[in-house]
């Protein structure tokens, strides 16, 4: 009996733990030993097509998450809508407007003549008959801009923030919201289930804060205050024309509470960000490569306590403890994680692969490269030579499997690419085998294939997988668009009489 007490107690104890976590995220740190970034699998060669019906409607464009802009015309006045990736009807094809903002649809016209803000359901959660501007602030809310007033809204259709209409901006998280003017001169804590401002931090030009939530109830603030010589301060930061006295104080606030903690990092913070720091959407936050309960921290470097403005970075938990340090000159900011590896970009423009513990496993930095993209086997980029800007592809043992000599490569799918050299197309795999297969007519580069090629055929156009599979027979008179979504590409393909569109996976 008392056995069965406890073990009753202690599942309790367990389900008030669960209940209080907020964005999915509980009070405590990550297990040490978990991997600190989270990544997507190879992508794989794509072999098989579903199609998706249009009905009466006409293809317009690719929106985000696999929705597609529609419209349908009547003499001279053409309206749009939306499809979903099924084909089912999103919004009807009644407005003289539409566009997509991160989750968010926004459009003009129909049955009122307003502008209207709405979600991925095709629900409206906002109308006006102002101009309207939209950004999507992550956790399912929106920004709106109507006119000079600015409101925050749920994709419920709750108004997070009544009576509010400041020019901040925002990140949501369940039921705070920060919201920073974007200088550290302002920046405010809200309470959403009370709609209260429950603290606001006011700077000037010499007092500036930065802010960033850090799990449960937890808001990190950092105050930089420039400071006389003679009075207390943390560091010395070397201007070109000046050197700036600045005391920095760190402290997270427990919201709803007086509960503060301040911190003594051992060097001065620039910036610490995850997936829920200001700026990044829904979409982002999903595909955030820092795992939960991890942040990429910059701080300065200090010579002394003088800091000439270069940066450090390393990973660290809730209390800023350093967990794992970054490469010098390693930016935390710039991360492709595939296959247990990690793709991070330095501060003059290198490569640089990492283990899951944040091992170097090759720096490349002969050159500043651009166009980078990390395929999991190996790493496509761009450098200039001979004032001529070609691409070529190293393996992450660092050696260039692909010479630096191609116009064009594209991504890797299947552990094969698309390569143009002039006029010539190639298929090229990971360990540089090079093979001919078509020739490009002049100026058509194909900035926009995505795991598969054209094949022309009596003037017509087919699709072919980078792995030989023939997706879509020769039929075709073009391709109007092509956009990825998650593990599938979307094209859209003009015929005689229309357009039809597939999902390729």
């Amino acid at each position: 009996m008392r056995f069965k007490k406890i073990l009753c107690i202690l599942l309790s104890a367990l389900l008030l733990l669960a209940a209080f976590g907020a964005c999915g995220r509980g009070e405590t740190d990550p297990i040490d030993d978990e991997p600190f970034f989270t990544g997507r699998a190879v992508r794989t060669s794509l072999t098989a097509k579903i199609s998706v019906p249009l009905g009466e409607h006409e293809f317009e464009s690719f929106l985000n998450r696999g929705m597609i802009k529609v419209s349908r015309t009547d003499g001279d006045l053409t309206r749009y809508g939306v499809l979903n990736q099924e084909g089912g009807i999103v919004l009807e094809p009644i407005y003289a407007e539409l566009s997509m903002e991160g989750d968010f649809f926004l459009t003009y016209g129909g049955e009122e003549e307003v502008y209207g803000v709405w979600n991925r359901e095709g629900e409206v959660l906002y109308t006006s008959e102002n101009s309207l501007s939209l950004s999507d602030v992550g956790g399912g809310a929106v920004f709106i801009r109507d006119g000079s007033y600015c409101y925050l809204y749920h994709e419920d259709g709750r108004d997070l923030l009544p009576g509010t209409s400041m020019d901040l901006n925002y990140s949501y998280c369940d039921s705070l919201v920060i919201a920073s003017d974007g200088t550290g001169k302002s920046v405010c804590i809200f309470d959403v289930p009370t709609g209260s401002l429950v603290r606001r931090f006011r700077g000037s030009d010499t007092l500036t804060y930065g802010v960033q939530y850090v799990g449960g109830r937890d808001v990190l603030v950092w105050e930089n205050a420039i400071v006389e010589s003679t009075d207390d301060y943390t560091f010395v930061l070397k201007r070109e024309d000046r050197n700036e006295y600045v005391r920095q104080t760190v402290t997270v606030y427990t919201i709803g509470t007086d509960r503060k903690r301040v911190l003594t990092p051992k060097n001065p913070i620039v910036s610490v960000t995850d997936r829920y720091t200001i700026g990044v959407g829904q979409e982002s936050r999903e595909n955030y490569s820092l795992r939960e309960g991890y942040y990429a921290v910059r701080y300065y470097r200090l010579d002394g306590n003088v800091a000439d403005g270069s940066l450090l970075a390393y990973v660290g938990d809730r209390s800023l403890r350093e967990v794992a340090a970054l490469p010098e000159g390693v930016s935390p900011l710039d991360v492709s994680v595939i296959g247990g590896k990690i793709l991070m970009r330095t501060a003059t423009g290198g490569i640089c692969l990492l283990n899951e513990d944040l091992e170097v496993l090759v720096k490349i930095e002969d050159a500043q490269y651009q166009n980078v993209v990390f395929s999991g086997q190996v790493v496509t980029a761009s450098k200039v030579l001979e004032n001529t800007r070609y691409r070529g592809v190293f393996d992450v043992q660092g050696n260039a499997v692909v010479p630096f000599e191609y116009n064009y490569i594209s991504e890797f799918f299947g552990g094969k690419a698309f390569a143009l050299k002039g006029n010539q197309a190639y298929i090229v795999d990971k360990t540089g085998e090079i093979t001919p297969i078509v020739t490009i007519e002049e100026g058509d580069i194909p900035f926009r294939w995505e795991g598969f090629y054209e094949q022309t055929e009596g003037g017509k156009v087919g699709l072919i997988s980078f792995d030989g599979t023939q997706l879509l027979p020769a039929r075709y008179l073009s391709i109007k668009a092509t956009q990825r979504f998650g593990i599938e590409v979307f094209v859209a393909l003009r015929t005689e009489t229309g357009t039809e569109v597939y999902r390729l996976f």
